[in-house]
Parts: structure tokens; sequence; C-alpha cells
């Protein structure tokens, strides 16, 4: 069961989403830059900005947490 919602922000729009969807789902909400990482057995769901095609931040999410959505 996913626990907690890690994102990353440069411009503050995921920020705004991550929180939307945090209080949605009553589950709390964490900076990638400011946090401590989630022990491996707590699922998390990890959003970030896109960059070249890709979700910065990703693999160092997926790296430290358990991903189950992004």
């Amino acid at each position: 069961m996913v626990s907690a919602i890690y994102y990353s922000s440069q411009t503050g729009h995921t920020r705004q989403y991550a929180r939307l969807l945090a209080e949605a789902l009553s589950l709390p909400w964490y900076d990638m830059a400011r946090r401590v990482p989630a022990p491996k057995s707590r699922e998390v769901i990890y959003m970030g900005w896109l960059f070249a095609g890709k979700v910065k931040g990703y693999e160092k999410a997926a790296k430290e947490n358990r991903v189950k959505a992004v």
C-alpha cells in the first residue's frame, strides 16, 4: 500500500500537484531535496518534472524507495 508521496519540482507546479494528490489521498508528501529516504518496505508515489523525455529525479527516487506510481 502506498504510504507517501515524494516529489521534485523546478518551478513549483509539481509541488502543487503533489500537495493536491496528498490531500485527496490523506498521505504525507515530501520534497526529494529535503527528505529522509523511506524504508525500502515503504511504497511511495513519485512525482517529478519532465526534461529531455525523462521524469527528472526518478532514477534516484527508484533507487532509494519502492516507487509504485509516477
